[in-house]
């Protein structure tokens, strides 16, 4: 059955990229001399520094804290000292405010790093400063705020709490290795969030070919957690997460609403296991598992990366780009940001670096649209991408908003299986920015 409407099976072509680290267990990358903390890690307002150039840090000392309700804390993952707290790489590889942090290479750690106290002592109110203090946002890529996610109004009953472990993106493979490494950090993570949100029904929704790494995940669970796993076909964007909730729930988030609407929160697996380790160790959010991988790395691996480490380190520790590399993307090849070289800081919201040879991109010059419908049928969110396109080619706002263009997820399945290789993603990004400036305007 389709677990939703539209999408595509990228998965099932001959070369689905995850062959290249489906074997390779994580490994620990040393820390980078110099570390960047972009003060921007996440939706919403960036982070404020708390500390000034020439301050001696240590590992899990805050460096920067939340600038709003709707923002993250931000933590030092070495020890050191301040060196520079200007524009610097972001994830994405361009100029952006950040603290520069020269490795010591001591690893001295803060004072008040200490473990917190079993799950049942504490109460929902406590284990929520605990996500809010560690700096938590969404690993899937979004990086929400996770105390944002998890503070629900009075007015909306949540009863369903799904973790997002299908990973659906092509290449990556971080997430399938973290069920398979740190299984008890992941059912402590989830745990502690039912009894934040107070719901007793927990799915863990997991494609079907990661059978393997769901057992690990489902043997430290206990009976009495009222966790259940379920398997769906791998079919992209599964982990998108209005389809996930459709998936799990048959409910649908109307347009412009968010997943408690329909009584659902949704968490990505990597973000309940970060918990988890928190909880036991007292350390906020400071690393994470990364896949490095494409045709064009010649040593492809997921590695355990401290946030602020260069993605030019990261690359060098996986052997460097072969000669014939075209193209380096932060992300998957669906969703993925094109970056303009190695330049690049890991963040919070870092999964993968793919770089992607000719071979992997041939075929991306545009012809005219042949009005083939299969962008339409690709669609979950079920909207006309060829429209959306024709409007923004012409720039036309009026359409943009009668084609329903804020609705787009972004998931690149309209792009993937468009025969004339139309860049329908990027036209649905470039007409929901229409939208804000008009929205913008109307204000003035």
């Amino acid at each position: 059955f389709r677990p939703f409407r539209g999408g595509t099976e990228p998965l099932k072509k001959t070369h689905h990229g995850k062959l290249l680290t489906q074997d390779a267990s994580p490994c620990r990358i040393p820390a980078s001399e110099r570390m960047i903390y972009p003060l921007s890690q996440h939706i919403g307002a960036p982070a404020q520094p708390v500390v000034a150039k020439g301050d001696e840090v240590r590992v899990g000392q805050m460096i920067a804290a939340a600038g709003s309700f709707v923002s993250a804390n931000l933590y030092a993952s070495v020890s050191g000292v301040v060196e520079d707290i200007g524009n610097y790489p972001n994830g994405a590889g361009l100029p952006a405010p950040a603290i520069v942090i020269r490795n010591d290479f001591q690893d001295k750690i803060a004072d008040d790093i200490v473990p917190y106290p079993p799950i049942g002592d504490m109460t929902a109110d406590e284990l929520l400063r605990v996500v809010r203090n560690a700096g938590l946002t969404g690993m899937g890529g979004a990086s929400f705020p996770t105390q944002v996610k998890l503070t629900i109004p009075p007015e909306k009953k949540v009863d369903t709490l799904i973790i997002n472990a299908a990973e659906c993106e092509p290449y990556l493979t971080a997430d399938d290795w973290l069920m398979k490494t740190a299984p008890q950090d992941i059912a402590d993570g989830i745990r502690a969030v039912k009894k934040i949100l107070g719901v007793s029904s927990c799915v863990v929704a997991v494609e079907a070919n990661k059978r393997d790494a769901a057992a690990k995940v489902t043997a430290v669970l206990r009976p009495d957690d009222g966790v259940t796993v379920r398997f769906f076909p791998v079919r992209y964007p599964q982990g998108a997460e209005k389809q996930l909730i459709y998936a799990v729930t048959r409910r649908e988030v109307p347009s412009g609403g968010l997943p408690a609407d329909v009584g659902a929160v949704v968490m990505n697996i990597a973000t309940a296991g970060t918990f988890g380790r928190t909880l036991r160790t007292g350390m906020p959010y400071i690393e994470r598992i990364v896949t490095v991988t494409g045709e064009g790395v010649r040593e492809p691996k997921n590695l355990i990366v401290r946030l602020g480490a260069s993605f030019a380190d990261l690359i060098a520790f996986c052997g460097g780009l072969s000669d014939d590399t075209v193209r380096l993307l932060a992300g998957g090849p669906m969703m993925g940001l094109t970056l303009p070289g190695p330049e690049g800081t890991v963040v919070k919201g870092t999964g993968g670096l793919v770089a992607l040879t000719e071979h992997e991109t041939a075929a991306f010059a545009e012809t005219p649209c042949i009005h083939c419908g299969r962008c339409v049928a690709a669609c979950p969110m079920g909207l006309l991408p060829l429209k959306i396109d024709a409007a923004v080619r012409l720039n036309n706002t009026e359409n943009c908003e009668r084609f329903h263009a804020s609705d787009c997820i972004e998931c690149g399945a309209c792009t993937y299986v468009c025969p004339a290789k139309r860049h329908l993603t990027h036209a649905c990004r470039v007409a929901k920015q229409m939208l804000r400036k008009k929205k913008e305007e109307g204000r003035g």
